[in-house]
């Protein structure tokens, strides 16, 4: 570096700078709590400001991800059930990302090949997976704000309930900063997002779930004997066998189906048919409006718990 310092003056002066700035302010960084995780952050006024956040060995600066320790993925390749045949027949091959020889390369992405993790190793499933829950964190709600779930069973109010705990008809489901899932004899399974709420309906004669606000996701596997309706202010969902989601906010309620049919109505009796990877909307001022297809897979995004 100082033998090139007569050719880069100005970039030399600006790493100075920088340099001296960055010893000026480090002593200010404070060791701190954000997201559930460690965090460095400077604090004025009684104010934190969060200049990264630590999980394991990474640390986080906004969209730019560093790793305290060089870390190998594996040296031998793990594939796919699509892609084993073709490697048996190869001969073998040192890696440090994954599969690297010709007739494989294509696969180590799209197929899901990884690496084998040696010991005090890190492999490539393993920092995705990180940087997904840092992901999801980061989405979610600010860490002030406590989890809280509560099921009313008439006049009987039940704080935190425990998983397994039977849900019975006539219940109301609110949720505030989590989610919970329900299933029923049949494997079908309901996701209860942030800041909804739900009732199972008292009906003998069919399963309905009344939902007033927020958001739920649904994967049927099997219908009950008499069908599966969904009611929320503005519509009515009639499902098929299907992956489904709704969102009810204000006067508005809109049907995204991943997976299968639904039958959208409104109060009125309108009628429409929401097919896979197609999100209709009903609303109180303009009704029920006609099915749109989405020009991207709603699956893909479903199963990594992304928005649809």
């Amino acid at each position: 570096f100082k033998g090139d310092i007569k050719f880069f003056p100005k970039e030399l002066k600006e790493v100075e700078a920088l340099l001296k700035n960055v010893k000026k302010e480090l002593p200010k960084f404070k060791e701190v709590r954000y997201l559930g995780e460690k965090a460095r952050a400077t604090v004025e006024n009684g104010r934190k400001r969060i200049f990264s956040i630590l999980v394991n060995r990474f640390s986080i600066y906004g969209s730019l991800v560093s790793v305290a320790n060089q870390l190998d993925p594996g040296s031998k390749p793990i594939h796919s059930i699509s892609c084993e045949k073709i490697w048996q027949k190869h001969e073998p091959v040192r890696i440090r990302d994954g599969c690297n020889c010709k007739a494989c390369s294509c696969h180590f992405e799209s197929e899901g090949c990884s690496t084998l993790k040696k010991e005090g190793y890190i492999h490539r499933e393993e920092v995705e997976n990180l940087l997904r829950l840092i992901i999801f964190r980061i989405r979610g709600e600010k860490p002030e704000k406590e989890p809280w779930v509560e099921i009313m069973r008439g006049s009987k109010k039940i704080e935190s309930p425990k998983e397994g705990m039977e849900i019975k008809k006539g219940d109301i489901i609110k949720t505030k900063n989590a989610e919970i899932k329900i299933k029923d004899g049949l494997d079908n399974e309901i996701a209860i997002k942030n800041n909804t709420e739900v009732k199972l309906s008292e009906s003998e004669t069919e399963a309905i779930l009344e939902q007033t606000m927020g958001e739920i996701r649904a994967k049927i596997k099997k219908l009950p004997k008499d069908g599966l309706k969904v009611r929320t202010p503005q519509a009515v969902c009639g499902v098929r066998g299907t992956i489904f989601g709704l969102h009810v906010e204000k006067d508005v309620t809109t049907i995204t189906v991943v997976e299968g049919k639904v039958e959208f109505s409104d109060l009125k009796g309108n009628k429409v048919i929401g097919k896979e990877n197609q999100f209709c909307i009903c609303s109180k001022e303009q009704g029920l409006q006609m099915p749109v297809t989405v020009p991207f897979n709603l699956k893909e995004k479903f199963e990594r718990g992304e928005g649809v």
